[in-house]
């Protein structure tokens, strides 16, 4: 037990708010980055008889990996403040209310495959697509954009996985402890014992 919050619930429920709209704000992030990178794609197709081919692919394709990344970052900060939510916090209250039945989503989500941990990877096509048509298309790089548009893209796609698979890891662990406590089944039945509010 966190030594601030002693025998008093209403600490826990207030950390609990706050990371909730914590993740509220990162979703909200997620559609801004979404939007900054269809403005990016427009400016850049209106810009494009004034662009040389491999800037204007090579710049497409760091749009994409760029906005990719940053969804997958936004994913890892939220399925890390989930997992902090289902395996710190609500132990915690679990064990001054121990006869009450909380916070049931994750349980109930854990049957979802869509939003699985390996869900987290549908993107990643994308991700890794963006590069593979550029290199493609520009079968023999010969300039510098190619060079600096290949460095910098696959670094993106190395670390949308890399975000990826640690924010997957995370729904793994909150959704394991999202199981285990409160007397439910890993597959969300309800333990016929334990009572709800």
């Amino acid at each position: 037990m966190a030594p601030w919050a002693g025998n008093d619930p209403s600490s826990y429920i207030a950390e609990y708010q706050a990371l909730t709209t914590r993740i509220t704000y990162w979703i909200n992030l997620q559609y801004t980055v979404a939007l900054s990178a269809a403005t990016l794609l427009v400016l850049l197709a209106a810009t494009s008889s004034q662009l040389p081919r491999e800037v204007l692919l090579w710049g497409a394709a760091g749009i994409v990996d760029a906005f990719l990344a940053g969804y997958y970052y936004t994913i890892f900060e939220m399925m890390n403040n989930a997992q902090y939510i289902e395996c710190v916090l609500a132990p915690e209250i679990r064990k001054m209310l121990p006869r009450v039945v909380f916070w049931q989503y994750e349980r109930y989500r854990t049957c979802n495959k869509f939003y699985s941990p390996t869900g987290l990877f549908i993107p990643m096509l994308g991700s890794i697509a963006a590069p593979a048509v550029v290199i493609a298309l520009r079968w023999r790089p010969s300039s510098l954009a190619d060079l600096i548009g290949g460095v910098v893209t696959i670094s993106l796609v190395c670390w949308s996985y890399a975000l990826a698979r640690t924010g997957g890891r995370a729904q793994l662990s909150l959704w394991k402890c999202a199981t285990e406590e409160a007397g439910r089944t890993e597959h969300g039945e309800r333990n016929p014992n334990t009572e709800t509010t």
